[in-house]
């Protein structure tokens, strides 16, 4: 809100003056404040993420397309969740751990469960599932489905420390399955 404050303040001023200079000085030190905040908030949560575990499964977000939605793109932009998975990737490499990145297509349309395609529209904030009977915060479910995926994607061999091509979630729609059964039937030919 400061800064908010201050940056009305700069408009009013007039250009090449002294008190101008003062201002954006004072609120070129107000960002840096809040920006040194963030890193170190940032360098706290990966670290303690690696305290506690070997493998960090994260989804590959297409941040710049997100970011052409106008309503969110200050909130993503304050977040830095691209900085952020550097830091973690740059973090894993140090300590000998992995970062894995999952897609995130379809994770809040499937069961993290029975993998069942429980489609929803973005209003709907509970995942229920018919097959299963699993109930709880839509949010919640993909989290859930992005660990298994990543717990998937990784090799046995190894005691699943190491990555390997994760498996691709089930068939999405009626037009995916019939394209399927269609290739199936050539193929059978």
């Amino acid at each position: 809100m400061k800064i908010k404050h201050l940056q009305i303040q700069l408009a009013r001023k007039r250009k090449g003056s002294k008190r101008r200079r003062a201002l954006a000085l004072q609120l070129a030190r107000l960002h840096m404040h809040v920006a040194r905040q963030r890193e170190d908030w940032q360098n706290k949560l990966v670290n303690a993420i690696f305290k506690e575990a070997d493998v960090l499964v994260l989804e590959k977000l297409n941040v710049a397309g997100m970011l052409r939605n106008h309503q969110l793109a200050k909130a993503i932009m304050d977040s830095s969740w691209s900085r952020f998975a550097l830091k973690c990737m740059r973090k894993a490499d140090m300590l000998g751990k992995h970062v894995l990145f999952i897609d995130p297509y379809g994770t809040s349309q499937f069961c993290h469960q029975c993998l069942t395609w429980v489609p929803k529209s973005l209003t709907e904030r509970e995942h229920r599932c018919p097959n299963c009977e699993t109930h709880l915060p839509r949010d919640l479910n993909s989290a859930l489905l992005i660990r298994k995926l990543g717990i998937l994607s990784c090799s046995p061999s190894d005691g699943g420390l190491s990555p390997a091509e994760p498996k691709p979630l089930p068939m999405r729609t009626l037009r995916h399955r019939q394209a399927a059964a269609l290739k199936r039937e050539a193929h059978s030919l």
